[in-house]
């Protein structure tokens, strides 16, 4: 944000079916947490770090949100 207050990491992933769309969204938040995208925004003037996993498959879209910091 303008502030420089809040950071947003984006992981998109394409589902294999409708079926697995949460399941895949939970996977990018889990991405992001292992490959540790948001390391580089852990200090003191960041006061909050959203992770938000978002899955498609076709025109179906599910978006899966977690607040890090």
């Amino acid at each position: 944000d303008r502030r420089k207050k809040k950071a947003v990491i984006l992981e998109l992933k394409i589902a294999q079916s409708t079926k697995n769309l949460k399941e895949t969204a939970l996977q990018a938040i889990k991405q992001i947490e292992d490959k540790r995208y948001a390391e580089e925004f852990f200090d003191d003037v960041i006061s909050d770090i959203y992770c938000y996993g978002i899955s498609f498959y076709q025109k179906s879209c599910i978006i899966e949100v977690k607040k890090i910091k």
